[in-house]
């Protein structure tokens, strides 16, 4: 069964590295990542918690940025915030969007998942504890994931290289 969602992982991330990101990475490139991942995933906890991550940033895909990021991030939220991220991460999230909305300058001027304005490509995910993980861009960026495991797995904060976090920039009341 794990051999099984190894390939069906395998697919999904083909699919999301040929067609969702720019052409310079190759086919080859994309499953010799996945390999790796895969191969850091030795025990099932850790390939939930992996492919949980991957499934995650395989569906949240707001590359066209542009001028419309925060409705992508805003449908993205109402269709599958509760899949992924907790309450009280999707509410502050929320409130930012309306906020930007509302013509404001509000806490978030970057995609809070990406830590970037610019399209960037996920290189891997590796687990650091049983409610955390890290996440590598092929810019050499690097995100902490934290998680929330009670009854599923959701998202409940960001780590980011700075040693800020999502929470705490959301929160901040100018």
């Amino acid at each position: 069964m794990l051999a099984d969602i190894k390939k069906l992982l395998y697919v999904i991330f083909l699919t999301f590295f040929c067609f969702g990101c720019n052409s310079k990475q190759s086919a080859q490139e994309s499953k010799e990542k996945f390999d790796s991942i895969s191969k850091e995933s030795t025990n099932q906890k850790e390939a939930d918690i992996v492919s949980f991550i991957l499934n995650f940033y395989k569906i949240y895909s707001p590359y066209d940025f542009g001028r419309d990021n925060e409705n992508k991030l805003s449908n993205f939220l109402s269709k599958n915030g509760d899949e992924f991220l907790t309450n009280n991460l999707k509410s502050l999230i929320l409130e930012d969007i309306k906020c930007t909305e509302e013509g404001y300058v509000c806490n978030l001027d970057m995609d809070p998942f990406y830590n970037s304005q610019d399209k960037i490509i996920l290189s891997n995910v590796l687990k650091k504890s049983d409610k955390s993980v890290d996440i590598l861009f092929d810019n050499k960026s690097k995100l902490t994931i934290l998680l929330d495991c009670n009854n599923k797995c959701l998202i409940s904060n960001i780590i980011y290289p700075d040693g800020s976090n999502l929470e705490e920039k959301l929160k901040q009341k100018d």
